[in-house]
């Protein structure tokens, strides 16, 4: 089975998430606006909304470009390009899964983005970079750049780069066995995008803390987090975490020897791309496909699917889809005792890796060669400009000096200043502290004679207060008489409702929401069975609390009586009868003025004879909840 257990990681973050350059401009209106624009930054900025719009493309014309770009920026000593001339090679080196070399121009990009102080694109490109030792499996250097830009975003407030980040930290932590560290900072950003409604950034978090859930064997814990990623992927209309949702549903069901409910996901994520060319895609339909019958010991019709699957494998040149599938057919060919033909496919798909690990090999050689020439003349002309940065330091050092010489001066005269109006005021004061202690003398004798008032009134208000205390400790017997009388009106309520045992063998699926507001409950649910008939209801009492307590046990009572009096009536028998119990009950004649107690009910009856349901309801509608 394909191991679909690696964390999801928002690998593209790095590649889309740029300051102000949007892949969706139109490339020929670009090209036009570089030709008219007169002003030298602001062209360069457009190339760089052109340039991020290209990486995709041929080698030779994106280098082209970026090559404009830096030497524009270079001889107009603008930072800010020089950094983004860095981060687009980035870019362009991770797409080409030259993740080494992306590294080292992001750092780069990081050193000139400090220049020009742009934070925001510093924790991205932090971000990029961590993203790049994850793609090489060096999981523990990764944590390190991950938590970095996490404290710029926290820094700038900035909650879309801040849920990223807990994602891909969390996503880190779990690749090195620290699965506790993991889930800590993805619930944290659960909680963040549940704040801001980032229902993409929930779908990414449920599908990881999966992941952790089923590794750990907790399989219901693992179903109900891709149930909520496949919920927050519908959200989003987002086919591809659709996708992830399908794919991760069908393995656990496999995992779980469930292999007729797993064939159930593999069909949703086969017609979620049925009109789909892309050759990983139907890769992956075969390989959910031929898993599922494998499980299900259609070992003959499985191998028909992976045969597809390790055909489009070996098309494409990607290794480890090849030994995937042919570890699926060895396993499908050895269930039907044909040893020769899984030792075959085990044998061929390992040759066939190898050779492409070689050819992969040799292209990355030319292309480090290529790059090593290239490095060799960035930094000639590297040192030329920092020859210039150094310039233009030793002045501003200069500037700094003469500034800071003058402030001092300027701070010498303004504190002899102050010494000579604080000695001035603290004169004044003297004088007045004398005239002050002769005005206090006379007031301590005037504060003396109130103290022995406020004496005399201390002693009466701790009467009046052990008066209220007495009061309080007689209102609190009370209370606490009456609250545990309810409490045991309660346990009378609860022993009247149907037990929980009986239900479960009435209705195997079902459930109960029931929340009382009050320790007590004018609400109540009802079943019962006579002979094959089973009767439900819900319903909830005028009032709350004691008095809608003692009308459920009315109800309860008089629906016990009406099923065994009468047979086999009907759901709406069993409500008009009802009605007229009540009204005798309650001696209600429908005089205008008079109370008006009852209840509002929902009742069904499963006839299962008939395999008929019967509905009745007193202001209460029935929802049926179907998956067709």
């Amino acid at each position: 089975m394909m191991g679909y257990n690696k964390i999801i990681l928002i690998l593209l973050f790095c590649l889309f998430n740029v300051l102000t350059y949007s892949n969706k401009q139109n490339k020929e209106l670009l090209i036009k606006e570089i030709q008219k624009e007169k002003d030298v930054l602001k062209k360069i900025d457009l190339m760089l909304s052109l340039s991020f719009s290209q990486t995709d493309t041929d080698s030779v014309s994106f280098f082209n470009q970026v090559e404009k770009i830096r030497t524009l920026s270079i001889s107009n000593n603008y930072n800010r390009g020089i950094a983004e001339y860095y981060y687009l090679l980035g870019d362009f080196y991770y797409k080409k899964a030259k993740f080494k070399i992306s590294n080292i121009n992001y750092e780069k990009a990081i050193s000139y983005f400090r220049i020009s102080k742009n934070e925001k694109r510093i924790a991205d490109a932090y971000t990029c970079i961590a993203v790049n030792f994850s793609e090489l499996s060096m999981y523990s250097e990764a944590i390190e750049p991950y938590i970095k830009s996490e404290e710029i975003y926290y820094k700038l407030h900035d909650t879309t780069g801040l849920i990223q980040s807990y994602i891909n930290i969390g996503a880190s932590y779990n690749d090195i066995k620290l699965d506790k560290k993991g889930t800590t900072y993805l619930l944290k950003a659960v909680e963040l995008a549940t704040l801001v409604k980032d229902y993409e950034s929930l779908a990414y978090c449920y599908s990881n803390l999966g992941i952790y859930a089923k590794k750990n064997k907790d399989y219901n814990k693992a179903l109900e987090y891709y149930i909520k990623l496949e919920y927050f992927a519908e959200q989003t209309l987002n086919k591809y975490l659709s996708g992830i949702a399908y794919n991760h549903l069908t393995y656990l069901f496999l995992e779980k020897k469930e292999p007729y409910k797993a064939i159930q996901f593999a069909k949703k994520y086969s017609n979620l791309y049925k009109n789909s060319t892309d050759p990983l895609v139907k890769y992956q339909i075969n390989i959910l496909y031929g898993d599922a019958d494998v499980a299900m010991g259609k070992n003959e019709e499985a191998i028909l699917y992976l045969k597809k699957a390790f055909d489009i494998a070996k098309k494409i040149n990607t290794g480890n889809l090849i030994i995937n599938a042919s570890n699926e057919l060895a396993i499908a060919y050895k269930n039907l005792k044909y040893y020769d033909k899984a030792f075959y496919y085990k044998d061929l798909a390992y040759y066939i890796a190898d050779s492409i690990f070689k050819v992969d090999n040799i292209k990355q050689i030319t292309e480090l060669e290529t790059k090593y020439q290239t490095e060799k003349k960035e930094q000639e002309i590297e040192v030329l400009n920092k020859n210039k940065i150094v310039q233009k330091l030793e002045i501003e050092k200069k500037q700094k000096e003469i500034k800071q010489r003058n402030i001092i001066i300027f701070g010498i005269a303004i504190l002899l200043i102050i010494i000579i109006g604080f000695s001035v005021v603290v004169y004044r004061t003297l004088q007045q502290k004398r005239k002050a202690n002769k005005l206090l003398n006379q007031k301590n004798n005037e504060i003396q004679q109130k103290n022995e008032e406020i004496l005399s009134q201390r002693d009466e208000i701790q009467a009046q207060r052990d008066e209220v205390i007495l009061h309080r400790d007689k209102i609190a017997s009370q209370q606490k008489k009456i609250t545990d009388s309810i409490l045991y009106a309660s346990r009378i309520q609860n022993a009247v409702l149907p037990p929980l045992e009986n239900i479960n063998i009435l209705l195997p699926e079902h459930f109960i929401l029931f929340k009382p507001r009050d320790i007590v409950s004018g609400d109540f649910y009802w079943v019962q069975q006579i002979k094959n008939r089973t009767y439900i209801a819900v319903a909830d009492c005028t009032g709350h609390g004691v008095p809608g307590a003692f009308m459920s046990m009315l109800g309860v009572a008089f629906l016990n009586e009406i099923i065994t009096k009468f047979n086999n009536p009907t759901a709406g028998d069993i409500l008009n009868q009802l009605r007229i119990n009540v009204k005798r009950s309650l001696h209600q004649t429908g005089r205008i003025g008079e109370q008006k107690d009852g209840m509002d009910i929902s009742l069904c009856v499963i006839d299962k004879d008939k395999n008929q349901l019967e509905f009745s309801g007193a202001n209460n509608p029935l929802y049926i909840v179907s998956s067709k």
